[in-house]
């Protein structure tokens, strides 16, 4: 029989959803080629996040009552009708909050950087008329490939850090963003699963 993995972390009248655009698979290779090409005295230390578990993310939510997520995923639908296909591609590496005090490892992004913007910016302006505030940090494209792990030394992950802002990321990896989707994701003492709640096309 099939063990069923326990949700923890939300409250059962919340969701813990985030706005997100899907990586296609030749992209999650090339990621997966970027973290190879860290050096290998620091594997412990970066905890990787699995390939199909990294998304081009556009708002984070968090727990919001459940009562909600359908106006969440209209509003979302409405943005992604309102902007057009655009393309990226990976550009570098990097660190938040900074290399020498790392936390997040991320790769960047160039291309239609305007687009992207511009989607951002009527998502946001989307769940601001029904009540969720504006996220006060700036909006800075990236894809989280990995996060410090909990039991490393602070000069260990300072070194990590350093070196992944180093790596150089092969030109040529574009896609194309043509979707968004809403998801929810279920922490489970297993990691984040992801469920599909609504994709919603471009233009």
């Amino acid at each position: 029989m099939a063990t069923e993995q326990k949700s923890i972390g939300s409250s059962p009248g919340t969701w813990r959803v985030f706005i997100a655009a899907e990586l296609p698979p030749n992209i999650q290779q090339a990621l997966a080629v970027v973290r190879q090409l860290l050096p290998a005295r620091h594997s412990g230390t970066i905890r990787w996040l699995p390939l199909d578990g990294i998304h081009l993310t556009l708002r984070f939510l968090g727990d919001v009552d459940r009562d909600r997520v359908a106006s969440i995923a209209d509003r979302m639908s409405a943005a992604a009708a309102q902007t057009g296909r655009f393309q990226l591609e990976l550009a570098g590496t990097g660190c938040f909050p900074a290399p020498e005090r790392p936390r997040v490892f991320w790769v960047g992004l160039r291309g239609d950087l305007q687009r992207l913007s511009q989607l951002h910016g009527r998502i946001e302006g989307g769940l601001s008329a029904i009540g969720i505030g504006v996220d006060p940090r700036p909006f800075h494209p990236h894809l989280t490939v990995g996060r410090d792990a909990t039991n490393s030394r602070p000069y260990e992950v300072q070194a990590a850090g350093y070196s992944f802002a180093r790596v150089a990321v092969e030109p040529g990896h574009r896609f194309e963003v043509s979707a968004v989707t809403l998801f929810r994701s279920h922490l489970t003492s297993d990691g984040a699963r992801y469920e599909s709640l609504r994709t919603s096309a471009l233009g």
